[in-house]
């Protein structure tokens, strides 16, 4: 299936979303899913209700599209995300920002768990991603989005608006945020120690398994995007410590009460 004929397909099941009026869309990464949970539910969506969408296998994610709402302000909330180790293909991965276009958002904040490659990063640490690369995320994006025109375009991404923004918020809540570069792997493993060598010695301060793509392709659709990094674990080599994903989740939830503070305020801000 090609990018127009899975919108439109999208576009038919998730129509209603433009009555919210919706300006703001959060993604929710690995074990960052409790946000939000307090807030006033107006709409929600199961993945698993629909034959054609994708749903998440991995812990820490959920397959639910929600509309809540703070201060009396509605917001797009995506509990959960589908990569492209659990068999997805790149479409399907996109599926967030595609229905992030069909609700007409203009702002997209996308969060992840990372591994900390800076030896000034430690567990706990909240990144801005100022830029990213991978080794073979842009062919394959490129192959899936033909039918947008993606030589020669000004990827603007991080949005100025948003920085500015989330650095507001950082300096209003006293809520420190680094910034950094992210390198995209495609998984399932975690990286070897002689690829972090690697990654860290090409100047990159964090590693993981999602994001790029949606924030890349929300960009070329005229979406105003930004993205943060929990820092959850050390990449390997860099400790002696065996990685797994359960201490990605319990990193995550350490920092929960930052990270919803931190992420309510920017909300605030740009719905």
């Amino acid at each position: 299936m090609n990018l127009h004929d899975y919108s439109a397909q999208l576009e038919n099941s998730f129509y209603k979303l433009r009555d919210f009026d919706l300006k703001t869309a959060i993604i929710l990464g690995s074990g960052l899913n409790q946000f939000g949970t307090d807030l006033p539910l107006l709409y929600s969506i199961d993945t698993a209700d629909y034959d054609f969408m994708p749903v998440s296998t991995v812990e820490g994610h959920n397959s639910t599209i929600e509309v809540r709402s703070i201060s009396d302000k509605p917001f797009l909330l995506f509990r959960g995300r589908f990569h492209f180790y659990e068999g997805y293909d790149i479409l399907q991965c996109l599926t967030p920002v595609i229905i992030a276009k069909i609700a007409n958002i203009s702002n997209l904040m996308a969060t992840n768990a990372a591994g900390g490659v800076n030896p000034y990063f430690k567990p706990g640490d909240l990144m801005i991603i100022n830029s990213f690369n991978s080794f073979n995320i842009r062919k394959e994006l490129s192959d899936a989005l033909q039918d947008i025109k993606t030589v020669d375009t000004y990827l603007d991404y991080p949005a100025p608006e948003l920085i500015e923004k989330l650095l507001e918020t950082s300096s209003e809540t006293g809520i420190l945020l680094k910034e950094g570069l992210y390198w995209y792997n495609k998984g399932p493993a975690y990286e070897t120690p002689a690829e972090i060598k690697m990654i860290s010695k090409l100047g990159y301060d964090a590693v993981g398994m999602s994001t790029v793509h949606e924030i890349y392709f929300a960009a070329l659709s005229g979406i105003s995007s930004i993205a943060i990094s929990c820092i959850t674990n050390y990449a390997a080599g860099l400790t002696d410590q065996k990685l797994a994903h359960s201490e990605v989740v319990e990193t995550a939830d350490l920092i929960r009460t930052k990270f919803e503070t931190l992420i309510s305020s920017f909300i605030l801000k740009t719905v």
